[in-house]
């Protein structure tokens, strides 16, 4: 009878403990969901930054265009 108490509250433990740990586990992994959000702001800002330099480009590229046709005009046609 004492064997198989033993056996039985070794197979317990045996089951117990990975839950316990497996537990313990989601626990912090849910409490760490500061840095998601801080990635996702940062992420969120990054695209941002990345169309406002989009749209700088191509207001840069209408100038140097523009430029390019002023110049043409500007040009000295009678040598």
């Amino acid at each position: 009878m004492g064997i198989t108490l033993v056996i039985v509250g070794g197979l317990i433990l045996l089951t117990f403990i990975p839950v316990y740990f497996d537990y313990r586990a989601k626990l912090v992994k849910r409490a760490s969901g500061a840095p998601d959000s801080a990635v996702r702001e940062l992420s969120a800002r990054v695209a941002a930054l990345e169309e406002q330099l989009a749209d700088r480009d191509s207001r840069l590229r209408l100038v140097e265009k523009d430029l390019q046709f002023v110049n043409r005009l500007l040009e000295d046609k009678s040598k």
